[in-house]
């Protein structure tokens, strides 16, 4: 049994960039619709054996956090992000990763999903009673760590993504949430088919606010332009893009916002967008092959939901090839199931896993390139 059984899904240092004395923090609950000033901040975000009751979980993670520690540090220092693919940026983007997918709303959705895939498949057999079927609750075993070794595995997927840190507009701040990373893909908003927030998605884009006044922004820069191309920084100017952003933590959190300043973060008018937190964290859509008089053929993708704001922001444009792109998919009558940024990282992506299928060995996607794909 480990010595620490409170396994804390979002860590302790990056919450202290929220409070105001290292100790306690400001919460909104969502919830009870209730504001709660200075609570203990080391009871925030955890659950009890969230990722096995072993402590090899949880040891990684922590070495992984005390790395994306001091990077936060300097980023909030010398507003400049990594270089790309450096080493220090490749931690980044592990950190970032991970702590989208090792939250307790990730979690929830992963169950979601494999209950609702599971009882899709069960009710393809027409014998089995489908009121037996809605009875039964599908989930994974340790599902906090599957959920994180799953995340680590698909680092490449987001390498070629831009960074841009964007700097909160004077006055006001930027809150934070117990699902602090969120996946957003504003290119595909409109199309309703479409979530869109895959790591290969062509579109995506990654928001993490890592204090008040700094939030980092990962983007396919194919499909979107955030301010001055030369530079690292984009100041906010607008009121509306603050609330925009803020509104995705409000939207996407399980239970509780955290801020620093309620007035400057306008935690008020956030409340009234209680309509736009989702019931379902995922869905499952069924694309068509073929069929005849006896057989059907289907394509069957489980996703997660993409929280969606409607989001307009003055600090980001949408590309007119992209826009060109979306206009084109409008006309078809038939739509692809995914539209990926890189078709050749792809396939390589699909040999990777075949392989680690294949061999039962777990290797990194760069090792099995190096390996020379074998």
């Amino acid at each position: 049994m480990p010595a620490n059984k409170k396994h804390h899904y979002v860590p302790k240092f990056y919450l202290k960039n929220f409070s105001q004395n290292n100790l306690s923090i400001n919460i909104f609950n969502i919830t009870h619709n209730k504001t709660i000033s200075q609570a203990n901040l080391k009871n925030q975000c955890y659950k009890d054996y969230l990722y096995g009751k072993d402590d090899k979980v949880e040891k990684a993670l922590g070495g992984i956090e005390g790395v994306a520690a001091r990077i936060f540090r300097s980023i909030i220092k010398e507003k400049i992000p990594p270089r790309p693919f450096t080493i220090e940026h490749m931690r980044l983007m592990l950190f970032v990763l991970i702590q989208h997918s090792r939250t307790t709303y990730a979690v929830d959705a992963l169950n979601e999903m494999t209950d609702k895939f599971a009882k899709k498949l069960l009710s393809a057999n027409k014998s089995l009673n489908q009121s037996d079927i809605e009875k039964l609750k599908v989930s994974i075993t340790e599902a906090g760590a599957f959920s994180v070794a799953t995340a680590t595995s698909g680092l490449h997927l987001i390498l070629d993504l831009k960074c841009k840190i964007l700097i909160a507009k004077e006055g006001t701040e930027f809150i934070t949430s117990d699902n602090p990373a969120v996946l957003y893909n504003q290119l595909f908003e409109k199309l309703p088919y479409m979530s869109a927030i895959g790591l290969a998605c062509k579109g995506l884009q990654i928001f993490l606010p890592i204090s008040p006044s700094i939030l980092l922004y990962y983007y396919d820069s194919e499909c979107y332009k955030t301010g001055n191309r030369r530079s690292n920084t984009t100041h906010i100017t607008e009121q509306h893009d603050m609330d925009s952003l803020n509104l995705l933590q409000f939207v996407n959190a399980s239970e509780n916002i955290y801020f620093s300043d309620a007035q400057k973060s306008r935690i008020s008018t956030l409340k009234s967008a209680i309509t736009l937190r989702p019931t379902n964290k995922t869905k499952i859509s069924t694309h068509p092959n073929w069929e005849t008089s006896t057989h059907r053929s289907e394509l069957w993708i489980s996703s997660k939901q993409s929280n969606k704001t409607n989001m307009s922001l003055a600090c980001i444009k949408i590309l007119e090839k992209a826009l060109s792109l979306i206009k084109n998919l409008s006309k078809q009558t038939s739509h692809p199931a995914l539209i990926v940024r890189s078709p050749a990282l792809m396939q390589l992506d699909n040999e990777y896993r075949k392989h680690l299928k294949d061999s039962k060995k777990h290797v990194s996607f760069f090792e099995f390139l190096r390996n020379g794909q074998n």
